[in-house]
């Protein structure tokens, strides 16, 4: 926890995205499906779909991963509210990691 002397300094401990399999294929198979599946998947949302969100969390399962039926579209603000619920924010420690500094 930052205190009021030091930012909070957030450092994402996940390899690369091309590592975790969001490479130049991906890429490619990401834009077909955006431009097959044009609106958010969350009910009561009907933003445009900017993201290709992994329905379950694959979790380096390649098989989950390329897994089509493991896929749905939806608008950047509802895959980043769904990815932090999910895994506590985006390049954040696990809950079980020490703290990498303390103050005091």
């Amino acid at each position: 926890m930052p205190c009021g002397d030091h930012p909070k300094v957030v450092v994402d401990r996940r390899s690369s995205a091309s590592k975790r399999g969001y490479g130049y294929k991906w890429q490619q198979y990401s834009r077909m499906f955006l431009e097959t599946y044009q609106t958010c998947a969350v009910i009561g949302c009907a933003q445009p779909s900017r993201v290709t969100d992994h329905v379950v969390p694959h979790r380096g399962d390649m098989g989950l991963f390329w897994n089509a039926a493991n896929h749905q579209p939806m608008c950047k603000r509802c895959h980043d509210k769904k990815t932090a619920s999910e895994n506590r924010g985006y390049g954040n420690a696990p809950k079980e990691a020490p703290p990498l500094s303390t103050c005091g």
